[in-house]
């Protein structure tokens, strides 16, 4: 099913986006200026009595047009989910990546006898605090 988007019918599905691809909306208006050119021929046609018939033509233009900016809608926006899809695993690579390394860097320490020792030998004031209050 199609919508009217000024003028252009639109897929259900991209109506909602349309309106904020740039280029869709530069290529529309310079469509519609071709397609005015087109009532202009129309005119000219009908007052000369050249017996051709532009109101197809400029059918065929409309139907072009429409499915020029929902072909264009359709691959502007796969480009940014693809962008967005990439940018988004960069992001979850990385923080894999981070939690590797500082599990890692926490397999390192727990494993470690000097950390260890020091560790369990270790009496800080707050620990002696606990203690002198539970006895």
């Amino acid at each position: 099913m199609n919508l009217n988007y000024k003028g252009i019918d639109i897929k259900k599905d991209l109506y909602p986006m349309i309106k904020y691809i740039e280029d869709v909306e530069k290529y529309r208006e310079d469509l519609g200026r071709l397609s005015s050119s087109w009532d202009t021929l129309a005119l000219l046609g009908q007052l000369g009595d050249i017996n051709i018939d532009i109101g197809k033509t400029k059918d065929n233009f409309l139907n072009l047009t429409s499915t020029l900016l929902n072909h264009l809608s359709e691959q502007q926006i796969n480009k940014v989910k693809n962008e967005m899809t990439f940018k988004a695993q960069v992001a979850i690579d990385i923080v894999i990546r981070n939690l590797f390394e500082r599990t890692a860097d926490i397999g390192f320490l727990a494993t470690d006898d000097d950390i260890r020792s020091f560790l369990n030998n270790y009496k800080s004031k707050s620990h002696l605090q606990i203690i002198k209050n539970n006895p």
